[in-house]
């Protein structure tokens, strides 16, 4: 229920939010950001403590046999979701809840009321992108690697899927949420929503047996990495360069250029 206020609540933002200051969301969306761009975006991507960090636990996790360990201690007792079964569905829902919220979010932005429309298409459509993009790498590596599950149903272990895509959706709700108009103490809240979800995913599949303490670690790396890279390459302003603006009203418009110093 808590869920759901909090959900209308930032709803109800996406009616009263399409005349900000600058580019609207979504305005600014390319396939074409050029070189220095996407480079600039890779690197702010890499140096995110929450990508390297979870894959140095993974690594740490490998010693002393700890990965399978911890696995296997949280699945045999399940202590938050009573049963494997029960960590398993609640996964698939925590999943689904991270992409709703990383969608509502994403129309509440601002935007410009005559382009709400082709913006948040364009916006959404490199949210699309990274998801699909993360689930590609998922999948490729799932295929190299051929890590066995901890139930033994099949060789599709690391990284984790479900990780993946929830820090993905959780990272750009992050994102998302740091253009909505609301205060500091709501961004907080909404914020920590969206990392809760995504951890808790985490720990589902690990008590679900259906996956390694160092498979969500390094699922949820990629997809903040993921996250981070679409949305300062294809999403987000130039960090190299002006990109002009425009801003209409009832009483007029204005014509200027925004960028990063």
């Amino acid at each position: 229920m808590r869920r759901i206020v909090v959900l209308v609540f930032v709803m109800g933002l996406a009616g009263c939010s399409t005349a900000p200051n600058g580019p609207a969301w979504g305005s600014q969306a390319t396939l074409t950001p050029g070189w220095s761009r996407v480079g600039h975006a890779a690197a702010d991507a890499a140096r995110s403590p929450v990508t390297w960090a979870p894959l140095a636990a993974a690594g740490l996790l490998q010693i002393g046999h700890a990965d399978r360990h911890i696995s296997h201690w949280a699945s045999d007792h399940t202590p938050i979701f009573g049963s494997r079964n029960g960590a398993q569905n609640a996964s698939n829902a925590l999943l689904g809840a991270s992409v709703v919220l990383y969608g509502v979010t994403a129309l509440a932005t601002p935007s410009y009321q005559e382009n709400w429309y082709p913006n948040k298409a364009k916006g959404l459509a490199v949210g699309a992108g990274a998801a699909l993009a993360t689930e590609g790498v998922v999948a490729g590596l799932k295929k190299g690697v051929g890590r066995e599950r901890p139930d033994n149903s099949g060789h599709d272990s690391f990284p984790s899927g479900h990780a993946a895509l929830t820090s993905v959706s959780a990272t750009m709700t992050m994102q998302n949420i740091d253009r909505l108009p609301i205060s500091n103490t709501s961004q907080f809240a909404l914020k920590s929503l969206a990392v809760g979800l995504s951890v808790t995913t985490d720990y589902a599949r690990v008590a679900g047996r259906k996956h390694y303490p160092s498979d969500v670690l390094v699922g949820a790396a990629i997809g903040h990495f993921v996250g981070v890279f679409a949305d300062e390459a294809f999403l987000g302003l130039s960090p190299d360069r002006f990109v002009p603006t425009v801003s209409m009203s009832r009483h007029g418009g204005t014509v200027g250029f925004e960028g990063r110093f």
